[in-house]
């Protein structure tokens, strides 16, 4: 018979259950190129680098990102806007800000992007 695990080790093998896509309020199709370079406004404490960093930890490891309120912020949408996104959209809007923004660095970011289209 197999032996379970204490239950300790069990939360810790355990997956967190992923945001509610209703977390993310946005319009997908009102997002434009010009949107996505506000972020840095919408973010005036940090750094170009500090964005991009922020941005490529909240990739999950199967390569899509969550639409989340904290991405939301990120890529400079207004938490006021009202529908909600999945998590295509999130991993499609998170791209684009790799691919506007942090153009210059892509060497840094070409991998993770890549992993995201095949997701």
């Amino acid at each position: 018979s197999k032996l379970a695990a204490p239950a300790t080790q069990r939360s810790a093998l355990s997956a967190p259950a992923p945001p509610s896509a209703s977390s993310f309020a946005t319009d997908a199709s009102a997002i434009t190129v010009s949107a996505l370079a506000n972020s840095a406004a919408a973010n005036p404490g940090l750094s170009a680098s500090s964005l991009l960093s922020s941005l490529l930890r909240l990739q999950r490891a199967c390569g899509r990102w969550d639409p989340t309120l904290e991405l939301q912020v990120l890529l400079g949408i207004p938490p006021s806007s009202k529908k909600a996104a999945s998590p295509r959209e999130a991993t499609a809007l998170a791209l684009a800000a790799l691919e506007t923004q942090h153009a210059a660095r892509a060497a840094t970011w070409e991998l993770v992007a890549r992993k995201a289209r095949l997701w």
